[in-house]
């Protein structure tokens, strides 16, 4: 465990949404300390290794968008947009009313890769 002194951190009130993952409206949303290239191989590794099936990867300036199918056929969209260096949104949501199991799943798969 690193104890020494950070420049970053999530206690500040600027970042206090990083590191954090909230599930409403059938979509899960997380703020990850990554930037917007390494997130964005980290989806597309996550993914894979759940098994889906990529049927769209479309990423231009600082957005990006990934649609699978996999697990009973449900859809899978995983939006990123970059909010800094090395800040990064994502929302995930699964199937037409967002699965909230499967997308903290898919979540965890990308943070490992993070």
């Amino acid at each position: 465990m690193n104890m020494g002194c950070s420049m970053f951190s999530l206690s500040d009130s600027a970042n206090s949404d990083l590191g954090s993952a909230t599930f409403s409206g059938g979509e899960l949303r997380s703020w990850e300390h990554a930037s917007f290239g390494t997130t964005w191989n980290a989806v597309i590794g996550g993914i894979r290794e759940l098994g889906f099936t990529i049927n769209k990867e479309q990423k231009s300036g600082n957005s990006g968008v990934v649609e699978a199918t996999g697990m009973s056929d449900r859809t899978v969209r995983i939006q990123l947009f970059k909010q800094g260096l090395r800040t990064t949104e994502v929302l995930i949501n699964i199937g037409p009313i967002g699965d909230e199991t499967i997308s903290r799943l898919l979540l965890s798969k990308i943070q490992q890769r993070l």
